[in-house]
C-alpha cells in the first residue's frame, strides 16, 4: 500500500513539475523576445544596460528551468534515449560555442585538447550535450577566474572526458552528496540553483552506461569531472 502510494506521489510531482516548467517557459520566451525588441530599437546605453540584466536573469531562469523539466523526462519510467552515432568532440566544441556569451561574461579561459575529430559514441546527442552544458556551467560559476581545460582522450577502448576547473575544490563529505537530487555545495551563497544540474548529469551518464567520478588534488586546488564511455570506435 505505502509503495503504491509513494508511486501515485512520485506521478503526480513529475505532473506538476512538466506543467510549472511549460507554464513558464511561455511568458520567459516573451522577456526574450520583448529583451531583444528593446536592444534593437534603442541607443540609450543606460536602456541598454537594463535590458542586458533582464536578459542576464532571464538565461539564468530558463537554465534552471531546463534543469527541472529534463531532470522530470528522463525520471519517466520507461524511458529511452535517442542514440545516433555522435562525435564527442563536435559535441564538446558546439556546446562551449554556445555558451561563448557567459564564457565572454565571466572573462573565463576555456579550452578544449585532446582528439578534436575521428572517435564516435552511440549516444542520445541532446542530452548528452546538455551534460556537459551542465558541467561547463557549474565550473564558471564556482570559478571567481575561470580556467577550464577540457580533455578527450581514450584509453582501452573507452573515450574519457574530462572537465577540470580552477575553482575552490570540493570537500570529502560534499563529494559523497554532490550527485544527490536537490544537494547543494554552500561553498558560494552568491550562486543560485535547484540542485539538479549534476543529478542530471548522473542520470543522462548511467543511461549510457558510462560512468562519472569526481576528483581533487586538495581543498582550494579546483576540480575534475571525468567521464568515461564503455565503448568508442574510430
Amino acid at each position: 500500500h505505502l509503495l503504491i502510494k509513494q508511486q501515485k506521489i512520485s506521478r503526480e510531482n513529475i505532473s506538476f513539475f512538466n506543467h510549472m516548467t511549460h507554464e513558464f517557459s511561455t511568458p520567459l520566451t516573451n522577456i526574450k523576445l520583448a529583451t531583444s525588441l528593446i536592444n534593437k530599437r534603442t541607443e540609450d546605453d543606460r536602456i541598454s544596460a537594463y535590458a542586458g540584466i533582464i536578459n542576464k536573469q532571464y538565461e539564468q531562469l530558463k537554465s534552471q528551468i531546463d534543469n527541472v523539466l529534463m531532470m522530470a523526462q528522463i525520471s519517466q519510467s520507461p524511458f529511452e534515449l535517442n542514440k545516433t552515432n555522435v562525435c564527442p568532440a563536435a559535441l564538446v566544441s558546439e556546446v562551449v560555442n554556445n555558451m561563448q556569451l557567459q564564457i565572454n561574461d565571466k572573462k573565463a579561459e576555456v579550452n578544449i585538447i585532446g582528439e578534436k575529430e575521428g572517435s564516435t559514441l552511440f549516444a542520445d546527442s541532446f542530452h548528452l550535450k546538455n551534460a556537459f552544458r551542465n558541467i561547463l556551467d557549474n565550473a564558471l560559476k564556482y570559478c571567481h577566474h575561470p580556467k577550464i581545460e577540457i580533455e578527450l582522450k581514450r584509453e582501452k577502448g573507452s573515450l574519457i572526458v574530462n572537465f577540470k576547473d580552477n575553482g575552490p575544490g570540493i570537500n570529502e563529505m560534499a563529494k559523497l552528496k554532490i550527485f544527490n537530487p536537490y544537494y547543494r555545495w554552500e561553498s558560494d551563497e552568491s550562486v543560485n540553483g535547484f540542485g539538479l544540474g549534476l543529478a542530471y548529469v548522473k542520470k543522462v551518464l548511467l543511461l549510457h552506461n558510462a560512468d562519472i567520478k569526481l576528483m581533487t588534488e586538495s581543498m582550494h586546488s579546483g576540480a575534475i569531472f571525468s567521464l568515461t564511455f564503455p565503448s568508442v570506435s574510430k
